[in-house]
């Protein structure tokens, strides 16, 4: 089952959700954005709320079941409240481009709204997905599930804390980047060129989740835990049943257990 596919999106006061045979249409105070609708999953609209759900139990379904109900959060977010990126800069010596002040321990929040230049900011994953479903050919297709699966890893493994109290969290990051790096490894196997480095993108998407950690204790090497970042490791234990973060709670003395002996599984 789909960590992710399986919440229902609702929808906030002020939009309108539609569904058009498999075109989703989102209307708000932003404006108006549409979907189509992969055939291997069913968008349903009822209670307030949009519900996706996968037509089979293939992999192909499984994994776009995850992706459609993202791509809908997405969606209606973007209709309702727009997109924004909160940038916190630490350290001496550090610049803010938007602004020019230094940053030495501010905080510092530019909207990507308010500064288009598109060096100051990083799209999205859902709109970074469907840059891919959408690109004219397959090799500009090959690029951007190849820039999904290293933009997910990257943020996913040096900025996991900033996913504390997010309705996005790191568990997203991993199922997105992990099927971006599948579905470019499935897209390569296809051609006599690609086949040699098919494997590799495979073995990223099998082994992301350890990639994910790797780079988590690069990322916390120098870093001294608090009591919220133990409440937060095991919140990432539960979602993503990371080994790291299971080894990291018994050195700190906590024995992560699963709620009614729930299995985990991503």
């Amino acid at each position: 089952m789909s960590r992710i596919g399986k919440h229902p999106v609702a929808i906030p006061s002020g939009v309108e959700v539609q569904l058009s045979g498999q075109t989703l249409t989102a209307k708000g105070r932003l404006g108006t954005l549409s979907l189509a609708v992969s055939g291997e999953v069913t968008a349903t609209i009822a209670d307030g709320a949009v519900t996706i759900t996968p037509n089979d139990e293939s992999k192909r379904a499984r994994a776009m079941w995850g992706t459609t109900r993202a791509l809908v959060n997405n969606m209606v977010a973007g209709v309702a409240s727009g997109f924004t990126r909160n940038l916190e800069i630490n350290g001496v010596g550090y610049r803010d481009p938007a602004s020019g002040r230094p940053g030495v321990g501010e905080d510092v929040q530019p909207s990507v709204a308010a500064h288009p230049d598109p060096g100051l900011r990083i799209k999205p994953l859902a709109h970074m997905l469907s840059d891919a479903l959408e690109a004219p050919s397959t090799s500009q297709r090959q690029r951007s599930l190849q820039r999904l699966g290293d933009v997910a890893l990257f943020v996913a493994g040096f900025f996991a804390r900033s996913f504390a109290r997010k309705l996005i969290d790191i568990d997203y990051h991993i199922a997105m980047g992990g099927n971006a790096y599948s579905s470019l490894a499935d897209t390569l196997q296809r051609s006599l060129s690609g086949r040699c480095v098919a494997g590799v993108y495979a073995q990223l998407a099998q082994k992301f989740q350890g990639l994910v950690d790797a780079l988590n204790e690069v990322s916390e090497t120098s870093y001294r835990h608090t009591d919220a970042d133990i409440l937060r490791l095991y919140e990432m234990w539960m979602k993503t049943g990371s080994p790291r973060a299971h080894g990291l709670l018994r050195q700190l003395g906590v024995q992560p257990v699963t709620a009614g002996g729930a299995r985990l599984e991503h």
